[in-house]
């Protein structure tokens, strides 16, 4: 998994489900750390219903952890309650990071 770096600013982001989830009732969609800590585990977005998460749906992410810079790395992560028996989508995350330091001319 590739992390958003640290000091990346979360534009924006979606869950595409391709395979209709079933079994559980809701999913939150968050961040971890390496070694699978939480950041904030539905700071992308918090209890998605079960129901919302039919095939071809797009589940545009309005948690905490949009519009936030973030100060360190964040793996993308799911918790989820109930049981699932089924369920897939591809996971797009936006973000920005600042512009480095210039070590260019000085002008005065």
């Amino acid at each position: 998994s590739v992390p958003i770096p640290a000091n990346a600013t979360i534009l924006r982001g979606n869950l595409r489900v391709t395979t209709a989830f079933a079994g559980g009732t809701n999913v939150n969609l968050g961040l971890m750390n390496s070694a699978g800590t939480a950041i904030d585990a539905d700071g992308l977005d918090a209890a998605v219903a079960t129901a919302a998460l039919t095939a071809g749906a797009v589940v545009t992410f309005d948690g905490a952890l949009i519009g936030t810079r973030i100060t360190a790395d964040g793996y993308f992560g799911v918790t989820y309650s109930g049981t699932y028996t089924a369920g897939a989508g591809i996971v797009t995350v936006e973000f920005e990071l600042p512009m480095p330091a210039s070590a260019g001319p000085s002008y005065s």
